[in-house]
């Protein structure tokens, strides 16, 4: 009978044609993980967050109407390994708020001189994000009393990074914003990081 010949099974299942749309299947899968990771590294590029930054608080709630009209700046050493990074800095400056609610708030002005500011530790990652600003989140906990901070913001650009954040710092939320400081926008780091390995060998 026809269907136990050779020929009459070949015809069914057409061998030559599911090997030839399996190899372009693999082909056409190997060539987009190869394009994706092209672009992941030379077109989205992550975030480049080594350096120095000030960190900005201005809270819009918090415990007490006095605590929510303080604006608080830290600058910040930021270390980033992958889509991880850390960071340790102290507090240099307390500021009245510019909010319409703090107009008559007394509040206590200060630049902090360096070395004596509370000192913060930072921890956060990068959600690498490829049709859309990355976000970043961070938590850092602030002084001896470990208070925690939570934050999320979005990159406007590589020198700025803004977004919101929530503490057990006073209850407060309001935005948070880290901005690169002159000297890193100036040089960036992965060229300092060059200079520096150039001049520890020559």
């Amino acid at each position: 009978m026809k269907i136990f010949t050779i020929n009459y099974w070949k015809e069914v299942f057409q061998p030559e044609l599911i090997i030839k749309t399996t190899l372009q299947t693999i082909i056409g899968t190997v060539m987009m993980g190869a394009f994706f990771m092209f672009f992941s590294d030379y077109v989205f590029k992550p975030l480049d967050l080594n350096g120095r930054w000030t960190l900005r608080i201005a809270p819009e709630e918090a415990r007490s109407e006095k605590l929510g009209c303080v604006d608080i700046a830290y600058t910040v050493l930021v270390v980033q390994k992958g889509l991880e990074i850390t960071a340790e800095g102290e507090k240099v400056e307390d500021t009245k708020s510019e909010r319409g609610a703090c107009k008559d708030i007394d509040i206590y002005e200060r630049k902090i001189d360096p070395g004596k500011g509370k000192k913060i530790k930072i921890t956060g990652f990068v959600n690498k994000n490829y049709f859309s600003d990355d976000i970043l989140t961070i938590s850092y906990l602030e002084g001896e009393q470990e208070r925690v901070t939570m934050g999320v913001l979005s990159a406007n650009d590589k020198d700025h990074i803004s977004g919101w954040y929530e503490s057990n710092i006073s209850r407060a939320k309001g935005r948070i914003t880290l901005m690169k400081t002159p000297e890193d926008i100036s040089q960036d780091w992965g060229q300092r990081k060059k200079s520096f390995l150039e001049n520890k060998n020559s």
